[in-house]
């Protein structure tokens, strides 16, 4: 047999895997911009007793952020489209972790409210800017499961925000014994990681595979070999009206809206509710300690980081069986099969909450929806970029533009209903904004592409 060259032979899994760090690097991208966001409901107790506000108007002041993030998802869009999310992502990371960092010098509501804007403004333009990356850089076959891996970082940021955000204001009391304030210095920490985040990220990154030296051909004919991506024309981009005028786009749309009016309880109001409605069940837990209302606080927070962790799971989960689905029932109804049935169980869910007179019951209550909630969400990103294809990050702007529409009034809105100790009402309303959501899933159509 004659000698071969080293050169000629081929190893079996010749593809570098530079695809994995740059999803990698958008999971914690995500992390970051759920604990930044979420941050503030575990501080909630202790910001609504400091600055002397009801729940109502402090509501008001945290749901702006949600107005912001929405109306500016369309605008940050089209320029993370334009532009390459190398440059979108770094600039809007680093911008919402100033607005994050500089919230610890806030002493009043109008700061608080402006801060919060901000970081709406800012953070508006991430997950579609990381749709449209992950289009990039992940083939077909794998992209339910690339979007839940990021959808799932911005659960852990989350859980994150309910769990250590209590704990570490606790550290802050012990060490310099404050009685106030203890939530300042938290949000300086979390800001000062964020850009960190974003200097890393502009070293780096680039927007495709061809343009990273790291990246082999190998790989880039691995990325590229079931997509379109390298061969659309990255200058063509939808005019408003297309979007508009597109009902699969609305259909998608809607079903944002209505998932954020199912789930944007757990994630601001459920630490509050817990101290509210259950406090004295919590109290028996710690009948012995002298400091029951703090710990009811710092156990509510841990009980709503359940949820979250909860999320996580249902994110994974889906990613992976929105991708076996596709390839077993064909990219229409393998996206669809996902949301339906969780959206009619989250629903059912829901409408038993409203008679749950036991912590622990509501609290398993909570975890199931969160659960069901987040096991769409790979599915959902995959049929904005099946449809948005180079416009990815525009259409998935768009959709989430109607979603926290939804959270910016319902925010509010529970925050009014909490005042007058309505939490049924909320739990109801919940129950029909998933039952709707189950009908929008049966309309939706992964197939049609929103034309030009």
């Amino acid at each position: 047999m004659p000698n071969q060259s080293p050169q000629t032979i081929e190893p079996l899994n010749a593809a570098s895997c530079v695809r994995y760090r740059v999803v990698g690097m958008l999971v914690l991208m995500a992390l970051l911009l759920y604990l930044d966001r979420f941050c503030i409901g575990a501080a909630t107790p202790a910001m609504i007793a400091e600055l002397g506000v009801n729940k109502e108007e402090f509501g008001r002041a945290v749901g702006a952020f949600f107005l912001a993030y929405a109306l500016v998802q369309v605008p940050a869009g089209w320029l993370s489209d334009r532009f390459g999310g190398r440059i979108t992502l770094t600039a809007y990371v680093a911008l919402w972790s100033l607005a994050t960092l500089l919230m610890g010098f806030a002493y009043g509501l109008t700061a608080i409210f402006f801060m919060r804007i901000l970081l709406g403004v800012f953070q508006a333009g991430a997950y579609p800017a990381a749709a449209a990356t992950i289009r990039n850089w992940v083939p077909l076959a794998g992209r339910a499961r690339a979007n839940s891996c990021v959808s799932t970082g911005g659960r852990l940021g989350g859980l994150l925000a309910f769990a250590v955000t209590p704990l570490l204001m606790q550290a802050v009391a012990v060490s310099f014994g404050w009685s106030t304030g203890l939530w300042r210095p938290i949000f300086m920490i979390y800001g000062v990681l964020g850009l960190a985040w974003s200097a890393t990220f502009w070293w780096r990154h680039h927007d495709r595979p061809r343009l990273d030296p790291r990246c082999n051909p190998a790989e880039v004919a691995q990325v590229e070999a079931d997509s379109t991506a390298a061969s659309e024309d990255p200058a063509r981009r939808l005019a408003l009206a297309s979007i508009l005028f597109d009902y699969n786009v609305w259909v998608l749309s809607s079903i944002n809206f209505l998932l954020n009016i199912g789930w944007v309880f757990l994630v601001t109001w459920m630490p509050t509710y817990l101290v509210e409605v259950y406090g004295t069940e919590l109290d028996r837990v710690f009948a012995s300690s002298e400091q029951t209302g703090d710990l009811r606080t710092t156990v509510a927070g841990l009980l709503t980081a359940v949820t979250a962790l909860s999320g996580m799971a249902g994110n994974l989960c889906g990613g992976w069986w929105g991708d076996r689905a596709v390839a077993r029932y064909g990219l229409r109804w393998g996206r669809r099969a996902t949301g339906l049935v969780s959206s009619v169980l989250a629903a059912l869910i829901y409408l038993a909450a409203q008679w749950t007179d036991n912590v622990w019951l509501f609290v398993a209550e909570m975890v199931a929806i969160s659960f069901l909630a987040d096991l769409v969400l790979g599915s959902l990103w995959a049929i904005y970029q099946d449809i948005g294809r180079s416009n990815t990050a525009v259409v998935l702007g768009f959709a989430n533009m109607c979603g926290n529409l939804g959270a910016a009034g319902y925010g509010w809105f529970i925050g009014l209903l909490a005042d007058e100790r309505q939490w049924s009402l909320v739990f109801a309303i919940s129950s029909v904004g998933f039952c709707i959501a189950a009908v929008c899933w049966l309309i939706a159509d992964a197939t049609r592409v929103v034309k030009a």
